[in-house]
């Protein structure tokens, strides 16, 4: 028999783990425990906070070291290995794709955009404001340009580091404590993806290259039909410089929700 759908929704194959996100509040409430005398730690469970799902990452049992991030409207088109240089640069650094300079108006309502103010407001006060040609303060890496502070304003696929989030956890344990305790996205909240890409840079471990040719980012919006917008995804899809694809739009993403 021919293979009727994507491995990853086949119950029988070995290598796919489905963990329940409920697990990562009982990991986390368990650390929680051990270090406080507040016993309501389920707080924000169950959520529709991403911010706070992600924070959290690092608990999912038996992840690796190094792992990708996908949401669940992104879909990789080809193996890594085969565009390996738009996740590694040539001389080793994780690469993320941070293309929104904004950040450092006024800080905005949006849930999402309004945590990576956060995130990169706290960077800010640990490690001082970058400019357009700040460089690296890691010794024998002072020639990196870290450049001023970006958000994500496509989404795709990360390359995150579990030691690196916890460090991030490490350091404002309070501020992730609050965004998991939250069912909803609010500019309080700390975002835990851009805040990784800003801190591998800090560390001399990543490099931000801004847009990616490799992405395509694809709405539907009220007004469009199906029938389009199913065309420009098979556009997007036979696009042989497209490594991976995003989709997302009025009623098919929680972007798009009042938080």
């Amino acid at each position: 028999m021919g293979q009727t759908g994507p491995t990853f929704l086949d119950k029988n194959n070995p290598h796919v783990i489905a963990v329940p996100y409920r697990m990562l509040w009982q990991l986390h409430s368990s650390s929680v425990i051990s270090t406080t005398s507040k016993t309501n730690v389920m707080d924000g469970w169950p959520t529709e906070n991403r911010n706070a799902i992600v924070a959290l990452l690092h608990l999912v049992p038996g992840i690796g070291d190094w792992f990708m991030y996908l949401e669940d409207d992104m879909f990789l088109k080809q193996p890594i290995s085969n565009r390996y240089g738009d996740w590694i640069s040539d001389d080793g650094l994780v690469v993320s794709s941070m293309n929104n300079p904004l950040i450092y108006s006024t800080q905005p309502d949006n849930g999402w955009i309004g945590a990576i103010w956060n995130s990169a407001k706290a960077m800010e006060k640990t490690f001082g404001r970058r400019g357009s040609r700040s460089k690296s303060l890691v010794k024998g890496m002072e020639h990196k340009i870290i450049n001023r502070r970006h958000g994500e304003s496509r989404h795709g696929p990360r390359l995150m580091s579990k030691c690196v989030i916890e460090e991030i956890w490490k350091n404002w344990p309070t501020e992730y404590g609050a965004t998991v305790k939250r069912k909803t996205q609010s500019k309080l909240d700390f975002q835990m993806i851009s805040h990784h890409s800003m801190l591998m840079e800090e560390l001399g471990l990543g490099i931000n290259k801004g847009d990616a040719s490799n992405v395509r980012e694809i709405h539907i919006f009220d007004s469009e039909s199906g029938e389009d917008f199913a065309s420009r995804v098979c556009s997007a899809w036979r696009d042989s410089r497209v490594e991976w694809l995003q989709t997302q739009g009025d009623g098919i993403s929680d972007e798009y929700h009042k938080y």
